[in-house]
């Protein structure tokens, strides 16, 4: 079975850490330079050490193919090419057998510093975007769900709702699979989340529930633009023609459960009240929108109309 794109991407960073491992062992080689007089490697003084180096040549091979659009990689590539540079100066310094002056040995020092700082930070965060994305959909999974919608929620305000919580549902997609086969099941759950994606804000939240279940949390709009959105997605996945498997053709349709988030309710209230507007919106023969709404909202809505 081929890897996922994350089990490529996890593959690449265990290789960073190998050659974090063999740029510390660099480090050292070059300290028994300073102190002790020992040759330094023949690449230590070329003015391409950067490159030659097995960091350097993991971070301009599979680190760029799979990392070069992080906002830290750059950084980390300077870092790497201005420590290099100031080891070169400390090892030629050497050969000559001249005294090394602590204001370079510690400009080299902070250079490594630095480097090692933004290579474990970004080493981190690449981790964590990596265990937080669905490989198949691309969509955010329950990793971070709860984290995320505790953001909203606490920003969510009473009275006129402006941030939303949106359910959805496949609509009889074990037929899907039992018809077609689960590839074409999961060729069917990649299409539809392209499909959202495409119809939502990059600030929108969008969550692989489990197996055919999304949420979304979409914010920063009234009543009447959360319709008009939900029902442009829910038309949106309605006409997606998807190709299975064996060429044939089909699309599939989907239901959504709408909630509006207040300060007061918690995450798993939230998806409860959006999983029961879901139920009525199945009830209701499928490929639909529902809202749920409760009398706290109610009774807020008419405080302030």
């Amino acid at each position: 079975m081929a890897r996922s794109v994350n089990d490529e991407k996890i593959c690449a960073l265990n290789e960073l850490q190998r050659n974090i491992a063999h740029h510390y062992q660099w480090s050292l080689n070059l300290n028994r330079t300073l102190v002790c007089g020992t040759p330094p490697k023949d690449d230590t003084l070329r003015e391409d050490a950067h490159c030659r180096c097995k960091l350097g040549r993991w971070l301009n091979g599979r680190g760029k193919q799979y990392f070069q659009n992080h906002p830290r990689f750059n950084t980390i590539i300077e870092h790497h090419k201005e420590m290099h540079d100031l080891a070169r100066e400390l090892a030629n310094s050497a050969m000559r057998e001249e005294k090394i002056s602590e204001k370079a040995y510690d400009a080299y020092q902070d250079a490594q510093s630095r480097l090692r700082d933004e290579i474990q930070a970004t080493h981190k965060e690449l981790h964590d975007e990596i265990v937080s994305t669905d490989p198949l959909t691309g969509a955010e999974t329950r990793t971070t769900m709860q984290e995320r919608l505790n953001e909203r929620i606490s920003s969510a305000k009473y009275g006129q709702i402006q941030d939303w919580l949106i359910m959805m549902d496949l609509d009889h997609f074990k037929a899907v699979n039992d018809t077609y086969g689960h590839a074409t099941g999961d060729v069917v759950l990649t299409a539809v989340a392209a499909t959202v994606r495409r119809q939502i804000r990059a600030n929108d939240l969008f969550f692989r529930y489990g197996g055919e279940e999304f949420l979304l949390c979409i914010s920063n709009v009234d009543e009447s633009k959360m319709q008009e959105i939900s029902d442009r997605i829910r038309k949106s996945i309605e006409l997606t023609l998807i190709k299975a498997t064996d060429g044939a053709c089909l699309s599939v349709t989907a239901s959504f459960g709408v909630f509006g988030l207040t300060p007061d309710v918690s995450v798993e209230e939230a998806i409860n009240k959006a999983d029961k507007a879901l139920y009525e919106a199945k009830n209701a023969g499928r490929n639909c929108v529902r809202f749920f709404y409760d009398q706290n909202y109610l009774t807020a809505a008419a405080a302030t109309g």
